[in-house]
């Protein structure tokens, strides 16, 4: 009874909604039916779909009005907010009893679908029933409201001519004369949530219509004129307008546009031999998503516009062309040869405009970039462009979710996919250096991948092979272990502990002899060298050995050399200060309390270094001062020795013990080098790394 009281409720509100009796014989099944599309979210709900149930559950009258289907929706809505059940959930023995009683009271959506049909037509799909039509255009991915128009000729009453535009693309979306009549005043469009525009006409006489739209008789050449260009495109060109794509290498591929061809505007010939319409390229492969040899003849003829005219990629972005690549990627990601021609444009129009790789990482493009690497691993070619673009967007793109998601391994998978490519192993090791600045986690990660050993293990093949080409792979590949090395070191102590264990301080030491051996000026490669040689002297151990080699010599060298280079000079002196520091510590020595130069702490680092007998075993740098009497010079020393000297200080009892003889000998041998000013006596400062001021 409170089922058959709620019904008689909603029918009548839906009588009230609809201003007609037929409500109050529909069945509970066709209500349930009705429920069923009001039971949604609003945004999510489908217009069409109510309207193509209400069309035939009154199969006598004419279409509902976009008022009544409103009131419609709102009577739907009180029901299912006030009704203890919400549906009547009609048992299936019930709904067939309701269906032979009457036709038009229920109607299940298999019956539906039939009455139905769909197709597509030049740059959009269509749906049918015998009350309305539904046109289908695909837009890119961020299209606002505000960018659509549609204009209905009449604006009221029975109307056929229908455009569609689009604010910035050059053509309309749709242009033409629909079959037959439809009401413009009730016509409607929206954006779904597939980018696409969906336009709703209803049909002022029902029936099947046997076509849908025909082009205005103005733009029938202009469309003619299209087809011939898209023909061309994917038919290929003849021998003299054509060359081939560098994208395809196997016969029987589409070969790439001609330049006359891929520059030729989609609304006049006359304007095509002079100036490329960017725009008109865009839109005809903006909305045929799904034809991938129209997608590859686009790239080529942007590629061509954008590598000739810098400026023409502002154009390209103002015309949505960044959306609607990143869809063709979507679509198409599984072949290669997309990928390539994509990503070549893509990379192009990041060159040539820097901006472009910010749209791109706010667009998303670099989960296209990692799941286009797991797809095509083994391809070196693909690969190598794809890390390129994964260097490209990585400093503008979230890096916290690219190693979650796994990026890290897939760098180093692909450089032992492609374990021979110098390129590739270089633009991975680049990468991979970038990422290691982020924490401790990310480079315990790359440590476990041995990235490392494999570049190193690459570089000594490279030089085995005795070529030049060889070398100078070698020497770009070592520059890039070396950058790697850096960021690792700034790691933990157990990083560098295992760093070591690797011997990468005989590679750094070879990098910094062939920088400072160098005629020009050298690339990054010694300040990364110096910085992890820097890093890695933490250790009192690591220094001694660097001192012993003559490491410290080539770094003191390197610095003299290339004196007027501020960040060589920057990382020369924090390693000299890391060293001094590391070994002062391991020793018990104070350190200095004044700023020194490179030269007194490459010298101070060598006489922390010397054995125990040596004049300097274990000094402390302090000011020394220097005492003037009125007749010549005295000079203080402060020494911290393990034995006292012979004599005391005859100008201060409370000081150190004095020189001892040998100190004597080294003060004289270097006033004696240092000739006699024209001014009369000197007061010398002799400090106790033995440099004169």
């Amino acid at each position: 009874r409170a089922s058959q009281m709620a019904a008689k409720t909603l029918q009548a509100a839906l009588c009230g909604a609809l201003q007609r009796q037929e409500p109050n014989a529909w069945d509970e099944a066709a209500l349930d039916t009705l429920l069923e599309v009001a039971d949604t979210n609003k945004a999510d709900r489908d217009p069409l779909a109510l309207k193509q149930i209400l069309n035939t559950l009154l199969p006598n009258a004419h279409g509902v009005t976009h008022r009544q289907r409103k009131a419609v929706f709102a009577a739907l809505d009180a029901h299912l907010q006030s009704a203890e059940n919400r549906r009547f959930k009609v048992a299936e023995a019930t709904v067939a009893a309701s269906e032979r009683r009457s036709a038009p009271a229920s109607v299940p959506r298999d019956a539906q679908s039939r009455v139905l049909t769909a197709g597509t037509g030049d740059g959009y799909s269509w749906t049918q029933s015998h009350a309305d039509l539904s046109i289908l255009v695909p837009v890119p991915e961020g299209t606002g409201k505000t960018d659509i128009a549609l204009q209905m000729t009449p604006r009221f009453g029975p109307s056929r001519r229908l455009v569609l535009h689009c604010r910035f693309w050059p053509s309309p979306l749709l242009s033409g004369e629909l079959h037959a009549a439809v009401e413009a005043s009730e016509c409607m469009w929206h954006l779904s949530s597939d980018s696409e525009v969906v336009v709703d006409l209803p049909k002022i006489s029902e029936g099947m219509w046997p076509s849908i739209l025909a082009p205005l008789p103005a733009l029938k050449d202009i469309e003619a004129e299209e087809s011939q260009l898209v023909n061309a495109a994917e038919e290929g060109l003849p021998a003299a307008a054509a060359r081939e794509s560098p994208h395809f290498a196997a016969a029987g591929e589409i070969p790439r546009v001609a330049a006359e061809v891929a520059t030729a505007s989609l609304q006049g010939s006359a304007q095509a031999e002079s100036t490329p319409n960017v725009a008109g390229i865009i839109q005809r492969m903006g909305q045929r998503p799904q034809q991938s040899g129209l997608a590859l003849t686009s790239c080529d003829a942007l590629l061509a516009a954008v590598t000739r005219d810098d400026s023409l990629v502002v154009h390209a972005v103002n015309a949505r062309a960044l959306p609607v690549l990143l869809r063709t990627l979507r679509l198409h990601g599984q072949l290669a040869d997309v990928q390539r021609a994509v990503w070549t444009l893509l990379e192009a129009m990041c060159i040539r405009q820097p901006f472009v790789k910010k749209l791109l990482a706010d667009a998303g493009a670099m989960r296209l970039v990692t799941a286009a690497l797991t797809a095509h691993l083994q391809d070196e070619a693909l690969a190598l462009l794809l890390l390129h673009a994964l260097k490209l967007l990585l400093p503008l793109s979230p890096p916290r979710s690219f190693v979650e998601e796994g990026g890290v391994e897939l760098i180093g998978d692909v450089m032992r996919a492609n374990a021979d490519a110098t390129q590739i192993n270089w633009l991975g090791a680049k990468s991979l250096q970038m990422l290691c600045s982020l924490n401790n986690t990310v480079r315990r990660l790359v440590m476990s991948m041995g990235v490392l050993s494999h570049l190193n293990s690459n570089v000594d093949e490279l030089q085995a092979s005795g070529t030049a080409d060889g070398e100078a792979d070698a020497a770009r590949l070592r520059e890039a272990a070396t950058g790697l090395c850096a960021q690792l070191a700034r790691g933990d102590g157990e990083m560098r502990a295992q760093l070591l264990a690797q011997d990468v301080v005989p590679r750094l030491a070879s990098s910094v002899e062939t920088a400072a051996r160098a005629v020009s000026k050298p690339s990054g490669e010694l300040s990364e060298a110096v910085r992890a040689l820097g890093l890695l002297c933490a250790s009192a151990e690591t220094a001694e050995t660097l001192v012993r080699s003559g490491v410290v010599d080539l770094i003191e060298q390197a610095h003299s050399k290339f004196a007027d280079d501020e960040e060589i000079c920057n990382e020369v002196e924090a390693f000299f200060e890391q060293a001094v520091g590391a070994l002062c510590s391991s020793r018990g020595a104070a350190l200095p309390q004044e700023e020194l130069g490179v030269t007194r702490l490459a010298q101070l680092m060598r006489s922390l270094c010397a054995p125990a007998d040596a004049p300097f075993a274990a000094p402390e740098v302090a000011a020394s001062a220097a005492d003037t009497a009125a007749t010549g010079y005295a000079t203080s020393f402060q020494f911290a020795r393990t034995t006292p000297a012979s004599a005391a200080d005859p100008h201060d009892a409370a000081a150190s013990p004095c020189p001892s003889a040998a100190d004597v000998e080294m003060l004289q041998s270097a006033l004696s080098s240092r000739p006699p000013s024209d001014d009369g006596p000197r007061v010398v400062e002799v400090h106790s790394d033995g440099e004169l001021d």
